[in-house]
């Protein structure tokens, strides 16, 4: 392992003549993959690309980090360390091809702590998958993000049915109204 440490954090980097670095650096990421795979004969131990990742990011290259991190089989590791390089739509990614609800909840919630509604949406389009965790979140525990979802992306037949839910969700008569008047006195 130490030889694939220092290689992905040598001084030098990943140059090579005539090879543009993002295809170097993940060459030399392939390369040390591979070689500690066939070392450990049928997999790296949980953790091995981690503490690699994490050596690289400490040397001053997160890409090749985050590179390093595709190989690691621990989700939440990865996810949790792609968020701590703000890599937000490596680690949605990663957290909705693991199916871990838990996971693509606590990415959605950093994302949107950290990024503005239209930002968020981007994202979550880049990666589709995502949307109904979106949807599902906002429903369940932010009610107004739903609501700005839903008007931002010129939803109105479901943003008119949320707002007869949280009329219907109402105790008080009164309540109700002023719910349906609100709403309609936004759509004006």
């Amino acid at each position: 392992m130490d030889w694939a440490r220092l290689r992905l954090t040598e001084g030098r980097r990943f140059d090579a003549p005539g090879v543009p670095p993002l295809a170097a650096e993940h060459a030399v990421v392939q390369q040390v993959a591979m070689r500690i795979r066939d070392l450990g004969k049928g997999g790296a131990r949980p953790g091995d690309f981690a503490d690699l990742a994490l050596a690289a990011s400490r040397a001053g290259n997160v890409d090749a980090a985050a590179m390093v991190l595709e190989y690691e089989a621990d989700a939440a590791r990865t996810v949790r360390m792609l968020l701590e390089w703000n890599r937000g739509e490596l680690a949605l990614a990663r957290a909705v091809a693991n199916m871990e609800r838990d996971l693509v909840y606590m990415v959605l919630i950093y994302l949107e702590k950290r990024l503005r509604l239209s930002d968020l949406l981007e994202t979550v389009r880049a990666c589709p998958e995502a949307w109904p965790y979106l949807e599902r979140y906002a429903r369940d525990n932010d009610r107004g993000l739903l609501r700005r979802i839903y008007h931002q992306e010129n939803r109105d037949v479901e943003s008119g049915n949320l707002l007869l839910e949280d009329a219907a969700k109402a105790s008080v008569c009164s309540i109700q109204l002023a719910i349906i008047s609100l709403s309609v006195a936004n759509e004006k």
